[in-house]
């Protein structure tokens, strides 16, 4: 089967020469928006280990970057993602969660990752991309990390149930499934205790408000007030409760996850299709915001080509091998060498160094 690949990005990302931190206050680190997004990121069991006061609250390009980039004043790389990280959401996998080095040698290699940072006194969500009408480059000067790890955390999760799912995890299976059975059955399941606090009429405000059903004008404000039709209410108004049907009474525990994947990926942006002037040709592109959404059409590529991805020997961390014989994550953009390859070797040639002069009595 022929899946739609696009070879083109509509904007080339620019990667700064240098990134400057900020860090989060102590009490800054206890607000309603941060600790929300804390909290979230603990539940994902990651296990990780949060030290408010030393959280990055924002990471950015300097003042001085910026203005050479605006003046020309210098030359800045900037790169393809489909063509020249094709394996970028592998290494956003392997980014450590509140690891000040780990997220500035992703800087170093691919730039700012998200385009959404928060003014400190408005409390503001805004677009950092600096100039968002120019799709041929995008130069994302700031990013919230709080808000950046959260993204994170939720594509690991996804990465990991697909690789779950591919080598056949029976026991991560068995978690998968029955958190697809939980959420799909939950107001089954809870019913009878919201009704016993909530009158019926509160109570049907609280479903229809949990499954996303906003209009209620017109003509169907009367027919979605009743109660009567609440059981088909919850049944039609989310694609979760279908799915659930279709596959729990089946025994293939690997279809029952591959069905709450297929729900769970369209939590993730993945960029939109466009179109892109080359060559004196309209070809097809893709346009992205940031490169999460990149990751996330990248993982969504993988998952449609069924590629089976390997652990490396030196990191342990996946990637995407290119020949049956190769054992180590695949290089960085813009070098020719895998990185875990070099290491692994230097290793393995001074622990071999180390056992002659100990058989030599040096």
């Amino acid at each position: 089967m022929n899946y739609l690949n696009y070879q083109y990005c509509l904007s080339d990302f620019v990667i700064a020469d240098n990134y400057e931190m900020e860090y989060l206050a102590p009490a800054s680190s206890f607000d309603f928006h941060y600790q929300t997004m804390l909290e979230n990121i603990n539940n994902s069991n990651q296990g990780v280990s949060i030290q408010s006061q030393q959280l990055i609250r924002r990471v950015y390009a300097s003042a001085a970057e910026v203005k050479a980039y605006i003046s020309e004043t210098k030359t800045f790389r900037s790169y393809n993602p489909l063509v020249h990280a094709p394996e970028m959401y592998l290494e956003l996998n392997k980014l450590v969660l509140f690891d000040e080095k780990s997220l500035m040698k992703f800087l170093k290699n691919y730039g700012i990752a998200h385009n959404l940072t928060t003014m400190d006194r408005e409390a503001l969500i805004v677009d950092s991309t600096l100039f968002q009408k120019n799709d041929n480059e995008k130069f994302l000067v700031e990013m919230d990390v709080i808000m950046f790890y959260e993204k994170v955390v939720q594509f690991k999760n996804l990465l990991r149930m697909w690789n779950d799912i591919k080598i056949n995890n029976v026991e991560a299976l068995r978690t998968i499934k029955n958190e697809f059975e939980g959420i799909s059955t939950f107001h089954d399941k809870n019913e009878e205790i919201f009704t016993d606090h909530l009158s019926a009429k509160d109570y049907l405000e609280f479903v229809l408000t949990d499954l996303a059903v906003f209009y209620q004008g017109h003509e169907t404000r009367q027919i979605l007030k009743d109660p009567n039709i609440l059981i088909n209410i919850k049944k039609k108004a989310t694609e979760l409760k279908n799915s659930w049907e279709k596959v729990k009474d089946s025994g293939d525990l690997q279809k029952i996850a591959f069905s709450y994947l297929n729900l769970k990926l369209k939590e993730i942006d993945s960029g939109v299709t466009a179109t892109r002037f080359m060559n004196d040709k309209i070809v097809p592109a893709m346009k992205f915001n940031n490169l999460l959404e990149v990751a996330g059409y990248q993982l969504k590529q993988a998952i449609f080509k069924d590629y089976k991805l390997e652990e490396c020997i030196n990191c342990g961390a996946l990637f995407e091998p290119k020949h049956a014989s190769q054992k180590f994550c695949s290089p960085l953009p813009g070098r020719k060498r895998s990185t875990c390859e070099n290491t692994y070797n230097q290793r393995l040639k001074r622990t071999r160094l180390k056992e002659k002069r100990k058989l030599e009595g040096k």
